[in-house]
């Protein structure tokens, strides 16, 4: 039962960052981050997120040139905060 939800998963995720990747032009790639991202790698290299990535019709061609990587870091939030925050500091002084 964990396997066909861990496929269902991948598939649903796959489909998510399709959409954003079109909404941002992403040609230079797409980063899977977070909790269940590292946890799940082989899900995540497995062909049921790569198809449900690039399942778009006539955008198949191009999405599949986009490529995805997982981010496995630990607390890659917190050092995207802390970069936001150097920048911002940054700017206004």
């Amino acid at each position: 039962m964990e396997a066909a939800g861990v496929v269902i998963l991948a598939g649903d995720i796959g489909g998510t960052k399709t959409d954003l990747a079109l909404k941002t032009c992403a040609t230079g790639g797409i980063y899977v981050a977070g909790g269940i991202a590292p946890k799940r790698l082989a899900a995540i290299e497995d062909r049921t997120f790569i198809a449900s990535f690039a399942d778009k019709g006539r955008m198949r061609t191009p999405l599949s040139a986009i490529p995805i990587r997982v981010v496995a870091g630990q607390m890659v939030n917190l050092v995207g905060a802390a970069h936001c925050a150097r920048l911002e500091h940054a700017a206004s002084g």
